[in-house]
C-alpha cells in the first residue's frame, strides 16, 4: 500500500542533495555580491552597486527560507506523501510551510518525516477514512436539500451522492474540480484504494479527479475503477459508487456502532 521506508529514503537522497548544492550557491551568490560591492566602492569612490535601502543579509536569508519552504514540498510531492496523508496532517504541513516553521533539510529531518508519515500508516488511513465519512454523509447536513442524499440512513453511505458546488467549467467547454474541493475528492478516491487493497491512486492527481478534469460539457458524465459520475452546469457533481461492498468497508470503519441504523 505505501512506499517502504528504504525506498522513500533512497528517492528523498537526490533531492536533499540538490537542497545542499543550492542552499551553497545561492549563499556563495550573495557573499560574492557583497566583496564585489565593497571592492566597487573603494575602487570607484565610494560609489555601490547595492541600493541603499537593500539588506544583502536579509535577502539572502529571505532567499535561503524561501528555498527551504520550495524543496520541503517538492520532496512531499515526489515521494508521493501528499497521497498518503490525511486532510489535516496535509493542512498542518502546508500551515507550517507558509508560516516558515520547517526544519533545515539534512538527511536526518527528512528520514524522521517519512518515517513519521509511513510509520503511522494505520492511524493515518483511519483519520483519512473518518474524514470522508464525515464529508460524505449526507446525515451530518440538516440542509442538504437533495433527496437522493435523504434517503441514505443519517448514520451511512448510500450507493450514490450528490456533491454541491465541487465543479467549475474551464475554456475549451471541459469540467474541472474546483481547486479548492479537490484535496476532499482525492481523498476519497484514496480510500477506495485503501478499502480495495489496491496501493495509492495513479494519476497526476487521481484517477478520479483526472477523469473529471476532461470530461466535456457535451458528454458530461464518465467512470473510473471506483466510481461512476455525472457533471452538471451547477456544479453539481453526482457520485455513484461502483463497489458497494467498500462502502459497507468505509461505514463500518468510520460509523462504528451506528452504522446498524439511522441513529
Amino acid at each position: 500500500m505505501f512506499d517502504t521506508t528504504l525506498t522513500a529514503k533512497q528517492n528523498a537522497g537526490s533531492l536533499i542533495e540538490a537542497y545542499q548544492r543550492n542552499t551553497q550557491r545561492i549563499s556563495a551568490g550573495y557573499d560574492l555580491l557583497v566583496e564585489a560591492d565593497v571592492d566597487v566602492a573603494h575602487i570607484f569612490g565610494g560609489r555601490t552597486i547595492i541600493p541603499r535601502n537593500s539588506s544583502p543579509n536579509s535577502s539572502k536569508e529571505k532567499a535561503l527560507a524561501d528555498l527551504r519552504i520550495t524543496a520541503w514540498r517538492a520532496i512531499v510531492n515526489n515521494l508521493g506523501l501528499e497521497k498518503i496523508m490525511s486532510l489535516k496532517r496535509s493542512r498542518t504541513f502546508q500551515e507550517n510551510c507558509d508560516q516558515g516553521k520547517l526544519p533545515e533539510i539534512d538527511t536526518e529531518s527528512v528520514h524522521r518525516f517519512l518515517e513519521d508519515v509511513i510509520g503511522n500508516a494505520y492511524e493515518i488511513a483511519s483519520e483519512s477514512v473518518r474524514e470522508i465519512y464525515d464529508w460524505l454523509r449526507p446525515g451530518a447536513s440538516r440542509h442538504d436539500p437533495y433527496k437522493i442524499n435523504a434517503k441514505n440512513a443519517r448514520w451511512k453511505l448510500g450507493k450514490k451522492i450528490i456533491l454541491q458546488g465541487i465543479l467549475e467549467v474551464r475554456y475549451g467547454g471541459q469540467f474541472m474540480v474546483n481547486y479548492y474541493r479537490r484535496d476532499h475528492l482525492r481523498q476519497l478516491d484514496r480510500i477506495m484504494h485503501l478499502l480495495d487493497g489496491a496501493g495509492v491512486p495513479e494519476g497526476y492527481v487521481s484517477p478520479l479527479i483526472d477523469a473529471i478534469n476532461i470530461t466535456c460539457l457535451e458528454i458530461g458524465a464518465g467512470e473510473t475503477t471506483y466510481f461512476s459520475f455525472r457533471c452538471y452546469l451547477n456544479g453539481n457533481l453526482h457520485l455513484t459508487f461502483k463497489r458497494v461492498d467498500l462502502v459497507d468497508r468505509l461505514n463500518a470503519r468510520a460509523g462504528g456502532r451506528n452504522v446498524l441504523g439511522d441513529g
